[in-house]
This record gives C-alpha cells, sequence and structure tokens, in this order.
C-alpha cells in the first residue's frame, strides 16, 4: 500500500515523494472487462477492508487435502495458513507483508453540538499486542496539513470524544495506529463532521 521507509524508492518520486500507488478504492464498473464502458472509471468505494473477507477466510480455513502429490509422496494440506491463520485478517495479511502497521478502518464521525464523536475498528487480534496507541489527526480547514489533536490508548475501547469544537464547521479526521515494532500507520480513510446546535425540545400542548 506504501513504500516501505527505508527502501531505495523512498525518496525517489518527484519532490522528494516515495513511489508506489495508494490502493485505496476500487476503479472499474463491477462486471465489466478490460475496453468495456466504465472499465477504468473510479468508483470511490472504499478497499478496505476487503470486501467479503471474512467468508472468503472462513471457506479457505475449512480446505483440506490428503492424498499424493507430483512424485508419489503423501501430502496433507490445511487451509489454516496466511490470512487464515489464528487472529489473522486478509486486510492485515495484505498490508502487513511489506511490514506496514494496518491503519484502523470503518471510521465513523458522529456529529454533535460543539463535539464529534470518531469511532473505528479494532486490528487484527495477531497485532493488538503491538499496538500502543491510536492517534487522531485534524486538518482544519479542510486542505490544510493534519495535526494530531488526541491520543488513545490500546487498552481503551476504540472511541473518542472531541469537544470544544465551532458548530457549523466542517471538520476533516484521521486515525492511525502506533505499532512498538512496526511503527506508525499511514492515515485511515477521512471522515467529515459538522457540529450542529442541538434542537430545543418542542414546548407547548398538544391538541389532537
Amino acid at each position: 500500500m506504501r513504500v516501505e521507509d527505508g527502501s531505495f524508492l523512498e525518496n525517489a518520486g518527484q519532490n522528494g515523494a516515495a513511489v508506489g500507488a495508494d490502493v485505496t478504492t476500487f476503479v472499474g464498473k463491477s462486471g465489466t472487462f478490460y475496453g468495456d464502458e466504465g472499465y477504468d472509471q473510479e468508483t470511490n468505494i472504499s478497499m478496505w477492508p476487503f470486501p467479503h473477507e471474512a467468508q472468503a477466510r472462513d471457506k479457505m480455513k475449512n480446505y483440506s487435502y490428503s492424498g499424493t502429490v507430483r512424485g508419489g509422496s503423501a501430502k496433507t494440506l490445511s487451509g489454516v495458513r496466511g490470512f487464515t491463520a489464528d487472529g489473522e485478517t486478509l486486510t492485515n495479511y495484505v498490508w502487513g507483508y511489506l511490514g506496514n502497521t494496518e491503519p484502523p478502518f470503518n471510521i465513523v464521525a458522529l456529529a454533535g453540538d460543539k463535539k464529534v464523536t470518531i469511532t473505528w475498528q479494532f486490528p487484527a487480534i495477531k497485532d493488538r499486542g503491538t499496538i500502543t496507541e491510536y492517534k487522531i489527526y485534524n486538518a482544519l480547514p479542510i486542505g490544510n496539513e493534519a495535526n494530531v489533536i488526541a491520543t488513545v490508548p490500546a487498552s481503551a475501547d476504540p472511541v473518542i470524544e472531541i469537544t470544544e469544537l465551532v458548530n457549523d464547521v466542517n471538520y476533516l479526521f484521521y486515525v492511525t495506529a502506533v505499532d512498538s515494532i512496526k511503527g506508525e500507520s499511514s492515515y485511515s480513510y477521512r471522515v467529515n463532521a459538522q457540529p450542529v446546535k442541538a434542537l430545543a425540545a418542542p414546548t407547548g400542548v398538544i391538541v389532537n
């Protein structure tokens, strides 16, 4: 998903940027082949966590084979390996293949009166032991460089309430995970939220 720190491609791009694509959304209309209308269309559909990864894991994990292989030797094969190993997920397996920390996914921002509540998904069980904290970033106004505005320890629930915000202002948030071995992840998908003043409770007498 990104070039590893220390790679010879880390600063090889334009103006010292990393080389490589950020594969974060699906490109290509569902059901199309190369050359069909919409085959190269940007869908803006989030690619991670990988769709139906739980079903794929279950089917692969249940695979088994006992028999002979080339050369006539007996062999027993099990589907419990790779992304189907205990505590692993397909998303974490792909992101971690190059040694990267999986960023938080399924970020949700719920706006309130001068506040926003942000929640996210825990990482794969396999990696939770080395996650130390989550960092919440805000870029305001949209387009500015993101700054850390809060941290949440890994031992806490994956939720935080950001208070003392300004109503009717559009805020942009990211979340990252910090791993004691692999370092900080890249940004999560961004979420927008606009705090609004709570509506006053209706008063008066209701007449049927």
